[in-house]
């Protein structure tokens, strides 16, 4: 085994015990990390008040059901893609981080902003110039 592959494997033996699959691993990610990654280092970064690792039922207790056991399971493993604004705040709540970390780059920094005109509300101002422009009258 290569100097490489020796440095991906703990990564690649670590994804497997939370069920990341290669496939996961393998999948466009766009900008920063998958969901499911990002909370793995949240979870490292930011403990329970004891000072071990969150729990799915800690966190189903701390944020008053909105988050279950269960859906945290599945946000770890990585069957969520998407899970919503509510439940990444209650969990940021819970646990004590600003919400905004759950876009933040790995290194912390704030996730880059989408090119120009690829945001929503470039494309919406693109759309009302095209539409005034349309019906002005000559």
């Amino acid at each position: 085994m290569g100097a490489a592959e020796q440095d991906a494997a703990p990564a690649v033996e670590g994804e497997a015990r939370l069920g990341i699959t290669a496939e996961r691993r393998a999948m466009p990610e766009g900008v920063g990390l998958h969901v499911a990654r990002r909370f793995e280092l949240l979870l490292d970064a930011h403990r329970s008040p004891d000072g071990s690792p969150w729990t799915g039922q800690q966190l189903d207790s701390a944020t008053g059901c909105l988050v279950a056991r269960a859906y945290v399971t599945n946000l770890r493993k990585g069957r969520i893609d998407n899970p919503g604004y509510e439940k990444m705040r209650a969990i940021a709540r819970a646990m004590g981080f600003p919400p905004e970390a759950w876009f933040e780059d790995a290194s912390g920094n704030a996730a880059p902003a989408p090119a120009a005109g690829r945001d929503l509300a470039a494309r919406v101002e693109g759309k009302r110039s095209s539409a005034t422009f349309a019906h002005t009258a000559f």
